[in-house]
């Protein structure tokens, strides 16, 4: 799980989850998601979306629940031979993405540690977190945010 530090309106998260969607007069298409935030999701996917249709989407969470979530679609780009890159906007969440949201973003928090000298920020991988990590740019001994 990376961050993502685009220009976004919020925190996005590289997850690698399972989806699946369906478009009016296509298959159920199975998709990659890209990165995700409480606001929107960038997927990958063999099926091309226009911007400006609506979709529904069903995204597969690690505990076994299905999230139903319906989003706009802003942008779609053919990224080469992995498909295309579609970026959608939620408009519709049900309880169980947003439960799985607030355990990510309190994921994410956890492994963010900062230099109490610098102030430069790192993200750190949930194994590495009981180790001892010194500062890339002043040498001063990092602490979890």
């Amino acid at each position: 799980m990376k961050e993502n530090n685009c220009r976004r309106r919020s925190h996005r998260v590289k997850k690698a989850l399972r989806a699946g969607f369906a478009q009016p007069g296509a298959e159920n298409s199975q998709i990659m998601i890209n990165d995700i935030s409480r606001d929107g999701i960038c997927i990958r996917s063999d099926q091309d979306c226009r911007p400006g249709r609506i979709i529904n989407l069903n995204l597969f969470l690690p505990d076994g629940n299905v999230a139903s979530l319906k989003g706009l679609v802003r942008h779609s780009t053919l990224a080469g031979p992995e498909g295309y890159h579609i970026g959608i906007e939620f408009m519709e969440m049900d309880a169980a993405f947003t439960n799985f949201m607030a355990a990510l973003m309190e994921e994410m928090r956890a492994q963010e540690m900062v230099c109490p000298s610098c102030g430069a920020e790192y993200n750190l991988s949930q194994e590495k977190l009981n180790l001892a990590h010194r500062c890339k740019h002043c040498g001063v001994f990092l602490e979890v945010k």
